[in-house]
């Protein structure tokens, strides 16, 4: 399916809604939309797992949102993991960042993780890895490539997207001009080409990208604060 028809909500879907039936008394059920939460790391299911349950809640039962929620380990139980056991906090953040790629960029959980591949990978975000596992599609070149490929580039959102097609209707872009519209440069120009030009110093190298991409993200402040979390078990009293 195109990604431009596919996808409830998705950033390239402008549908509208349908209205949720009313009750027997003429009441909406549930109009702002139900949602449900998936404790992660409590028991053995992995992303492929999740990933293909939450897709199946989206379609089956219209939800508005699936939650994740790390788990602490502090009671002890045998079905449980063992008190000390780390929050597994970066990949219920990578879990929400591939939700957010099924809901708004039209990506099906097979794209993301595989029964081969079950996990994400917690080093980089959803959308960078598989990005890399498929460089024979990249570099795209922003003079015409269609809206929905702009958004698998790494690095370019739905505004950057939509901003990149109505510059280049105006003038031929240059990486310069990218950086004015705000687009994530430090991801996006290895994956991009500007009037049939690429950026010499940021070749189309998986084992280079990655480098710099994990680099970047250790020496970020939100990084650090998150991995002390990560080994720090909960302390209620």
């Amino acid at each position: 399916m195109p990604l431009y028809a596919a996808g409830r909500g998705s950033a390239l879907s402008l549908t509208t809604r349908h209205r949720r039936r009313a009750g027997p008394r003429g009441r909406v059920f549930a109009p702002a939309g139900q949602s449900t939460q998936l404790i992660v790391g409590a028991s053995p299911e992995d992303d492929h797992h999740i990933l293909t349950l939450s897709k199946a809640l989206y379609e089956r039962f219209d939800l508005r949102r699936v939650f994740f929620s790390a788990y602490m380990p502090i009671l002890a139980d045998s079905r449980l993991p063992e008190p000390g056991t780390p929050v597994p906090l970066r990949r219920e953040h990578r879990l929400y960042q591939a939700d957010w790629l099924m809901r708004y960029y039209s990506f099906e959980p097979s794209e993301l993780v595989t029964e081969e591949e079950p996990w994400l990978d917690l080093e980089v975000d959803p959308k960078l890895a598989w990005a890399l596992r498929h460089l024979d599609r990249f570099p795209v070149e922003v003079m015409d490539a269609p809206l929905e490929l702009l958004l698998r580039v790494p690095g370019v959102g739905p505004v950057g997207a939509r901003r990149i097609v109505a510059a280049r209707a105006r003038q031929i872009l240059t990486f310069e001009d990218l950086r004015r519209l705000r687009v994530t440069l430090k991801r996006a120009r290895h994956f991009l080409t500007c009037g049939g030009r690429r950026d010499v110093q940021s070749p189309l190298d998986a084992e280079l990208i990655r480098r710099r991409v994990v680099e970047d993200a250790r020496s970020s402040a939100y990084n650090r604060r998150r991995e002390e979390l990560e080994g720090a078990q909960l302390r209620l009293f």
